[in-house]
Order: C-alpha cells, then structure tokens, then sequence
C-alpha cells in the first residue's frame, strides 16, 4: 500500500480532532496507530496515540476511527513543522495508508 500524503495544521495546546474513514480497507483491522515526530530521522515519537488512548471507532463496525490529540500533548511544543504517520495492523500486515506533514500554528490565548 502506497501511503497518501495529507497536510494537517492545528492550534499548539488546543484539543485537535480528525476522522478516518478506513471503511473500504480489507480485512479486520487489529490496530490504529497515529505517531508524531519532529522530523524523519528521529527516533523519538512526540506523540503516540492507539486504540484505546486517542483513537475510538466512531461506531462499532463503521470502519470511521476518530483520532483525539488532547491540548496537554502539544502544550510544549516550540517548533512548527512535524511530521505524522498513521499506521493499521490487519491481521499479521502492517499498513501506512497515510502520512503527511503537521503544522502546529501557535496559540494567542493562553489556556
């Protein structure tokens, strides 16, 4: 599977939500992994979010996942540019279907 590359931008310590509609995917998926990092070629994950922490299927069997980045993740965040990926486990497979760049503007009103 080639991944599709998708652009988000979000306010830094602001609650940023998105869905996925994985609907059209075959087989059962297992697992539903989001993961930010600063830049490709570091190996430390700033954000990790997973079923059950983050990402909750809409409604059961829909195959529409929503994923949950809470403002307490992105509340130090100093940078601008990051970058995502989202990954699926499908049976013994492991997927990217989607990639991307994140922008994370900063906020004016403190919270």
């Amino acid at each position: 599977m080639i991944p599709s590359s998708y652009s988000l931008t979000m306010v830094r310590g602001d609650t940023f939500k998105f869905d996925l509609d994985l609907s059209g995917i075959d087989g059962e998926i297992t697992g539903v992994a989001l993961s930010i990092k600063k830049r490709d070629r570091d190996t430390e994950v700033l954000i990790s979010k997973t079923l059950g922490n983050g990402i909750e299927e809409v409604k059961e069997g829909s195959g529409v996942y929503r994923v949950r980045v809470a403002p307490e993740d992105t509340r130090g965040f100093v940078g601008l540019h990051y970058i995502y990926d989202v990954q699926l486990t499908i049976g013994e497979d492991v997927v990217t279907p989607l990639k991307g760049d994140l922008t994370v503007v900063h906020d004016v009103t403190p919270n």
